[in-house]
């Protein structure tokens, strides 16, 4: 079984981006890139 979520990314303001989703609590992440972001 596969489960999918949203998640928002948006730029930081150091550089890179952060990703964060609102479904889980405490999961977040962040990335150089947008991929990066969304794999971490």
């Amino acid at each position: 079984m596969k489960a999918e979520f949203t998640a928002l990314i948006e730029p930081a303001p150091e550089g890179g981006f952060w990703a964060i989703c609102p479904d889980i609590q405490g999961a977040n992440g962040q990335g150089e890139t947008i991929e990066e972001a969304k794999e971490s």
